[in-house]
């Protein structure tokens, strides 16, 4: 059983700057292929999420850190992060007042979202950026400037630590896993994931 890292050396993605997996073969660089010690191939195809949530650990942040947003990768990112021992509460729009945050995780990189983090930043502190969202947004910068806020972007996690991490809490990813549905099913799982709290499945 493999699994496969989505980030080539050039920083291009599968699934963003290339075609993605939808398909019965699929043609990678064969440093980006991963035997996984596990027989469990959920685990394996979850790999993907879970390094893109431990991101923010190369960010090397502490004390309280707030992840912003109300989709599934955020409550991923916060449930990882506090996995790996960071103090991390998980923030949805509106419901905190300015200048609550000393450091804040985006998943939701929309022009909303970023707006309100940056109401939310205390003076001095921190934007963790992670989504990997492929178009322009339009930003006002002079609301960080003003505020001499630190912006820090975190890309990716590495691969085999990921890897390394996932089989050590290989328990605490099975509560993770949603439903499964054959290929021919596509338009049924795409249609469930729409509000899927858990991590929906595709097999050939």
């Amino acid at each position: 059983l493999v699994t496969v890292n989505p980030l080539m050396n050039d920083l291009s993605f599968i699934g963003i700057d290339h075609q993605g997996c939808f398909a019965e073969y699929i043609s990678v660089p064969i440093q980006n292929v991963y035997k996984i010690k596990t027989n469990n191939y959920k685990l394996a195809a979850y790999i993907e999420p879970i390094a893109a949530s431990l991101a923010p650990l190369k960010a090397n942040l502490s004390g309280l850190i707030h992840v912003y947003g109300t989709n599934r990768i955020a409550k991923l990112t916060a449930k990882i992060l506090q996995l790996a021992g960071l103090d991390v509460v998980l923030i949805e729009p509106k419901t905190l007042a300015p200048n609550s945050c000393a450091t804040i995780i985006e998943t939701m990189m929309d022009e909303d979202s970023i707006e309100e983090i940056s109401r939310l930043l205390k003076p001095e502190g921190t934007l963790v950026l992670k989504s990997r969202y492929p178009n322009k947004i339009p930003v006002n910068l002079y609301s960080f400037v003003k505020k001499d806020i630190t912006i820090k972007s975190c890309y990716y996690y590495d691969f085999q630590k990921t890897i390394d991490f996932a089989l050590k809490y290989e328990t605490f990813f099975e509560d993770l896993f949603g439903a499964e549905f054959s290929l021919e099913q596509y338009s049924q799982a795409f249609n469930e994931n729409l509000n899927a709290e858990k991590k929906i499945f595709l097999r050939l």
